[in-house]
């Protein structure tokens, strides 16, 4: 199942890829053929959530998996600084706040606020329980390195309610 969940993720990135402007960077993974798509200017807030949660939705959490890496590619410097090392990152969703955002069902962004270099998204999820979580997404525009200009994620509450029946 791995395997083919894998397979998946790898095709929905190649669709994606072909339907991003040319300036969209990708970069080869470690390993295999596969690709993540990496942070640009040409991004929009939105593309840089709905990439994420489709790694999320895709992964188990494991850290070296092609899907976490995915995510891991599209934290804001400022919340890699807070959050560490990608193995301690992908730590994070062994919490129960974070935890419904693995192998969630479905999920819908909707776009609350919007500054010059920030952007606040209500994400609302439906867990493989059956159960909707909502959470607020915050995305910045990174101001350094090579990542300069594009939107990446400062920061996600954990859910507002923990949770409620669908």
């Amino acid at each position: 199942m791995k395997h083919f969940t894998h397979k998946i993720f790898v095709i929905l990135l190649a669709v994606m890829a072909l339907l991003m402007p040319p300036s969209s960077q990708i970069m080869a993974a470690d390993e295999g053929a596969s690709s993540i798509i990496m942070p640009s200017p040409s991004l929009l807030p939105e593309d840089v959530v709905a990439i994420q949660l489709l790694g999320l939705q895709l992964t188990k959490g494991d850290s070296s998996s092609v899907e976490m890496r995915q995510v891991w590619a599209f934290a804001h410097p400022y919340n890699k600084a807070m959050t560490g090392p990608l193995q301690r990152f992908a730590r994070l969703f062994d919490l129960p706040a974070y935890r419904p955002l693995l192998g969630h069902k479905s999920h819908q962004i909707l776009r609350l606020a919007q500054g010059e270099d920030q952007v606040q998204m209500q994400v609302q999820v439906t867990g493989r329980d059956a159960k909707s979580y909502v959470y607020l997404w915050v995305v910045g525009r990174a101001d350094t390195g090579p990542e300069a200009g594009s939107w990446m994620t400062l920061s996600v509450s954990a859910p507002a309610g923990g949770g409620t029946q669908s």
